[in-house]
């Protein structure tokens, strides 16, 4: 039997912080030492890295060498799950 999910792109808030934590202790207890595409989660604390990502997306980026961006976390929910 296959699983079938949703993905949902959203916008990082303080409520996924649980979330966000998780992600990262999975890759570091794999022995990954980066987490490329994360713009500096694996970095930062997830308060820190959350002001960062706003920075970024509102092209507050001057003091910087990177672009403004919009970083956004995929949600994954089982077909059925009604949000």
């Amino acid at each position: 039997m296959t699983l079938m999910n949703r993905l949902e792109l959203i916008l990082p808030a303080a409520e996924h912080e649980a979330a966000a934590n998780d992600f990262k202790s999975e890759f570091f207890a794999q022995g990954e030492t980066i987490i490329d595409g994360s713009g500096l989660l694996d970095q930062m604390n997830y308060p820190e890295w959350l002001e960062h990502a706003a920075k970024f997306r509102n092209g507050e980026t001057e003091d910087s060498d990177w672009p403004p961006s919009t970083t956004f976390l995929v949600m994954r929910y089982p077909l059925d799950c009604q949000r």
